[in-house]
């Protein structure tokens, strides 16, 4: 080949290189990839909050210690031997009473407690959470029979307050108490009995704040306080005796707060 020709050849191929390098296009330039970002109304974010809630939620069963047995709540509300209460995750599947139950806790809980049915079940909406309110009576612990409630509020030994239902039978002092419980339910108020019982709320005491009684026999002024322990037609009959006034009124528990002046 001559000269002239491998020129012309090689000009050729250099204009061929050129024009394709023209017609293509540059690349892209790369975009920032931005992290998604977590929207506050996303509902996996609300079931996992429920689902959290759950897990913190207990259920109590009454077990056989010896075999783990589960039985009816009656024998743990009554302390009888042989009885434990155990808690369970809300989120475990409890079984029916007759059916042996897992490890769960024993002791003191802070968050809600709830029962299962006789038949078990999975999940707190198939649980019972008992908010209904309660009379409290004292009772000598080894027999249940009810006592004056001096003895336990001095704290005396062999004596502890046995929560009922309304619903329930208020015994007299002196007579036994059943289908109550020696534990009580925090998500309900207590109220006390009268000596002589009667059915729920009938037999209930309502404390009343009695009105102030005002002497006007001297200048110095003293605050008296002290509980009706005796009363007449529902009425606060009893008196402390020294320089403490009598209270006279409609009575419950008769809390007295009596201010008066005196020399």
């Amino acid at each position: 080949m001559s000269p002239t020709v491998l020129r012309l050849a090689c000009i050729s191929l250099a204009a061929l290189l050129l024009a394709a390098g023209c017609s293509a296009s540059p690349p892209a330039p790369e975009q920032a990839v931005q992290p998604p970002q977590a929207w506050s109304g996303d509902p996996s974010a609300d079931s996992t909050d429920d689902a959290e809630d759950a897990e913190e939620d207990r259920v109590e069963v009454c077990v056989r210690k010896a075999t783990s047995i589960r039985v009816d709540y009656q024998l743990c509300d009554d302390k009888e031997k042989g009885y434990a209460r155990r808690l369970l995750p809300a989120t475990a599947r409890i079984p029916a009473i007759g059916r042996k139950v897992g490890k769960g806790t024993t002791g003191e809980y802070d968050g809600l407690t709830y029962r299962a049915p006789k038949k078990g079940g999975k999940g707190v909406t198939n649980m019972i959470l008992d908010r209904d309110d309660r009379i409290e009576i004292c009772v000598r612990e080894e027999t249940r029979v009810r006592a004056a409630d001096k003895h336990c509020e001095n704290d005396r030994s062999g004596y502890g307050w046995y929560y009922l239902p309304l619903s329930r039978q208020i015994p007299a002092v002196g007579r036994k108490a059943a289908k109550g419980s020696y534990f009580s339910n925090e998500y309900s108020e207590s109220f006390k009995a009268r000596p002589s019982g009667g059915k729920g709320s009938k037999a209930m005491v309502v404390e009343e704040e009695p009105p102030a009684v005002t002497d006007d026999a001297g200048t110095r002024t003293r605050t008296y306080s002290g509980t009706c322990s005796m009363t007449i037609g529902g009425s606060c009959a009893n008196d402390d005796g020294g320089s403490t006034p009598s209270w006279t009124g409609r009575c419950t528990t008769c809390t007295r707060r009596s201010t008066g002046r005196r020399r």
